[in-house]
């Protein structure tokens, strides 16, 4: 700093700008691999296509093979990709999707009761339903139709 104390303002950051950067453009490795870049804005457009294509009729859900049918990948890559994406399945995430569905229609005046609002979006298994539901939203089914009712009495 000291031989930068004589030299007139502008030139000495124009100086030290170039010492700094210079000295960056060093520190970075000769051979950058963007392969690992490229893999992963790769498996962000699978997880993509496969959240659009679920989210495009969550109240009709595709099966999983279905799903790797019409994006062009196997079962395996398509987990694969949404565990390195999204820290989830796309099982798990296509359940949640369904069942954010059904609690915006439970919350809905007049949204008939919890089995036929289940059942359009494709919870056949009731108890694993009604588990399924607590644990994602802290609450039964039953109990956010009921807090419905009430908000709109």
């Amino acid at each position: 700093m000291r031989s930068l104390i004589h030299i007139p303002a502008p030139t000495a950051t124009t100086q030290l700008r170039d010492d700094v950067l210079l000295a960056w453009l060093e520190a970075l490795p000769e051979d950058v691999d963007l392969r690992e870049l490229r893999s992963t804005e790769a498996q962000r457009r699978v997880v993509r296509r496969a959240c659009e294509l679920m989210m495009a009729r969550p109240d009709e859900p595709l099966s999983m093979l279905e799903v790797c049918s019409r994006i062009g990948a196997s079962q395996r890559k398509l987990n694969y990709c949404f565990q390195e994406t999204l820290g989830l399945s796309p099982a798990r995430y296509l359940r949640a999707l369904r069942l954010n569905g059904v609690r915006r229609e439970l919350k809905r005046l007049g949204a008939g009761s919890v089995q036929d609002v289940a059942a359009h979006w494709g919870f056949w298994h009731l108890s694993q339903f009604a588990t399924d539901y607590r644990r994602q939203f802290g609450e039964l089914p039953s109990q956010t139709l009921r807090g419905a009712a009430l908000m709109h009495h």
